[in-house]
């Protein structure tokens, strides 16, 4: 009787056997085949699907997962993973810079006041986030992440955009994947966010004239 009460610590689900099924994917939720699992001391390679599962584990159990090209993954299974799929992401080992690409509009493109959607292309085998600038501006426009349009559109009618904006406009894309790999893309187009009022001589000297009423009437065009 003193044994058992001993045993027993008030916690029957640690000394209970237990299965659990864990799930192997890359970082953009795709199954990784042959990763190898290892959890204490028993290891076994996942499957076509990404699964590979351990049954009979008792208490909390440490647990690496390794694949080649891939950086490694330690974590804790507990008790109260029975019978549960754990789900691991790993990483590629990643030491190149995104390749990002702005598409659309073409870089010292006239666009006057017509809307104005950036578009541009990312590619990197790690997932990233992305940045969008408007100008010298340091706080984003937009941000996204691989899953997300890669694309916004300005209204150049629109003051949050372009109050302080006129002429030559610069729109920047910035991106940092999760492995701390960074690139950027800029192009500047030309647009029209107020009216383009000049001087206007008419062939002669002087933009102005007096009248008979000693007016003076100062000529612009547009």
């Amino acid at each position: 009787m003193l044994f058992a009460l001993s045993a027993y610590d008030g916690d029957f689900g640690a000394l209970t056997p237990y299965s659990v099924t864990i799930e192997v994917l890359d970082g953009f939720d795709n199954p990784i085949q042959g990763a190898e699992v290892t959890v204490e001391e028993n290891t076994k390679y996942t499957d076509i699907n990404g699964l590979v599962g351990f049954e009979n584990l008792e208490g909390d159990n440490s647990y690496t997962i390794n694949k080649t090209t891939y950086l490694d993954k330690e974590g804790t299974i507990t008790h109260n993973d029975t019978d549960s799929i754990i789900t691991v992401n790993l990483e590629l080992i990643d030491n190149t810079a995104p390749l990002v690409s702005i598409i659309s509009p073409i870089d010292g493109e006239y666009l006057g006041e017509d809307n104005i959607t950036v578009e541009w292309n990312i590619a990197d085998i790690s997932p990233y986030t992305w940045e969008l600038y408007l100008g010298g501006a340091s706080n984003p426009q937009a941000t996204g992440d691989y899953d997300d349009p890669h694309s916004f559109t300005f209204y150049p009618s629109d003051p949050d955009y372009f109050a302080s904006y006129h002429g030559l406009v610069t729109f920047r894309v910035e991106v940092v994947d999760s492995q701390d790999n960074s690139n950027n893309d800029s192009i500047s187009v030309n647009i029209e966010t107020r009216a383009d009022l000049l001087p206007d001589f008419r062939g002669g000297y002087w933009c102005f004239e007096t009248n008979n009423e000693s007016q003076v009437i100062f000529y612009v065009k547009n």
